[in-house]
């Protein structure tokens, strides 16, 4: 069983390692390289289907309506009834053939054997053998869910995604203390600020701008944009089979701000894509290692922090991690045994606290209403803890406490291990590799030995599109002075 170790890596340790890596790697083992290759592909044939599902896995609810109706009315029946909890369905799990899914099983059993007789280095040896467990956890854990059998699934979800430890959680508690002090003592907001706040985007304005960033980086040959009623944030999904390419999808009815639209094409384009986008360029079928996406989120809310500031200047100001805690907080209460129910309630007067400092906030400066301000709170702390909520019981019964989704807990772990990172010497010739590949860090040494790092070309450009783009004069208007020219992006 693998035991989560948060904080553990010595990351000075993996830039030494690096170092001496680049300077040996000039016999690059192509043979290893290949092999390493060739295992990817396999694995990722045998479980793309399998991944697809658990990707995507969120739950519908009673009689199989969208979740939102499901909370609306488990929103309604909680005044009458106060320990009531919403019911999850989950049709694509229904869908599950178990026959299909013990054949898979046994494909990558073969895998295995055939890797056991496989003459490798140690380290190309440990990255299979880590990428079979994984695989094979991924298939148990929606066989568990399938057959009901919830307690086996919750061990199999903390072998793919690890689980939260007493430190992490002390963290997150610390995390939120220090964000309530931060809006209880809050500076006052530039003006550039307040305007950048008032202007509005929609799916249909955010899917534009997203084609302008793809176009400039040239990956727009490589990714589609799409609005997508049926999910509630931006998603890249590499392999959608509805459009036979990679595709990036906007949720309808979305709004967001002038600044949260340069921190989402930062984060998912910057980021993800350029990642995505190397990686592929690699011939790496798939991710490396356990801990990949903990260090792959943590750099995108960095760049989502660093294009904010870019774009305020010497007036930015502001907490740097926002709600990525609650994923942690909640996940602490169900350990205890704690339902939905306590777990909303729970993460929402917490949200309301915080909210209730940004009412404060404005009330003081007279720029809108108290009771207005007030109810506006409302609905993010409930919109907020509703999204946390469902993230964490997915693929579980909401009625019991115990067990949980482990996988969000990647968020607020990652930037816990970016702030680390950002202390350390040289921690550049770290993170470039880590935009190049969907890799774990303790991997990154090896795979530089075996030449897995072919590709290095316009990365730099492509991460840093956000940047580029806010820097340029024609485009900076175009956001400043939206309303004036609704519609007409070019």
């Amino acid at each position: 069983m693998y035991k989560n170790k948060f904080m553990a890596q010595n990351l000075k340790s993996v830039i030494t390692k690096i170092k001496k890596a680049e300077k040996g790697n000039k016999k690059k083992n192509t043979k290893e390289l290949n092999i390493l290759i060739k295992y990817l592909k396999e694995i990722s044939k045998v479980i793309d289907k399998y991944d697809e599902i658990l990707f995507f896995i969120q739950p519908r609810g009673k009689n199989y309506v969208s979740y939102e109706k499901e909370f609306s009315v488990f929103l309604k029946k909680i005044k009458i009834n106060h320990q009531y909890c919403p019911v999850f369905t989950y049709p694509e799990i229904e869908k599950i053939d178990i026959k299909n899914i013990n054949i898979v099983a046994l494909r990558l059993n073969k895998i295995k054997e055939k890797a056991k007789k496989e003459y490798v280095c140690d380290d190309v040896h440990e990255i299979i053998f880590e990428l079979l467990e994984i695989a094979e956890a991924k298939v148990c854990f929606l066989k568990k869910l399938k057959l009901k059998n919830f307690k086996k699934a919750f061990e199999f979800s903390k072998i793919i995604y690890g689980d939260i430890d007493k430190e992490l959680y002390r963290k997150a508690n610390e995390a939120y203390k220090e964000k309530l002090k931060f809006l209880k003592n809050r500076p006052d907001k530039s003006e550039l600020e307040k305007k950048l706040e008032k202007i509005s985007f929609n799916e249909t304005e955010v899917k534009k701008y997203f084609e302008l960033a793809l176009k400039k980086t040239g990956l727009n040959n490589n990714y589609k944009v799409f609005i997508d009623g049926k999910i509630s944030s931006v998603k890249i999904n590499e392999k959608d089979p509805e459009h036979c390419c990679p595709v990036i999808s906007i949720p309808s009815e979305i709004e967001v701000n002038g600044i949260r639209l340069m921190q989402l094409i930062a984060h998912e384009i910057g980021k993800h894509a350029t990642t995505n986008y190397c990686h592929k360029k690699q011939g790496l079928a798939i991710e490396i290692g356990r801990n990949w996406n903990v260090y792959n989120e943590g750099l995108a809310k960095r760049n989502e922090n660093d294009i904010k500031k870019i774009m305020l200047g010497s007036l930015y100001m502001d907490s740097e991690i926002d709600f990525s805690m609650y994923y942690i907080l909640a996940i602490e209460k169900i350990k205890k045994g704690w339902n939905f129910n306590k777990v909303y309630k729970y993460i929402y007067e917490k949200c309301y606290k915080e909210n209730l400092y940004e009412c404060d906030y404005y009330s003081k400066k007279k720029l809108d209403k108290r009771a207005e301000l007030e109810k506006e709170s409302e609905k993010k702390s409930i919109d907020l803890s509703k999204k946390i909520c469902m993230r964490v019981f997915r693929g579980f019964n909401p009625k019991n406490g115990e067990m949980y989704f482990p996988k969000d807990k990647i968020y607020f772990e990652g930037e816990v291990m970016i702030q680390e990172l950002n202390k350390i010497k040289h921690r550049k010739k770290l993170e470039k590799y880590l935009y190049l590949s969907r890799a774990d860090v303790k991997y990154v040494p090896a795979l530089i030995k075996i030449g897995a790092y072919k590709y290095e070309k316009d990365f730099s450009r492509m991460k840093e599109i956000a940047e580029r783009l806010w820097n340029n004069k024609e485009f900076r208007e175009s956001i400043l002075n939206y309303k004036k020219i609704r519609g007409n992006i070019k």
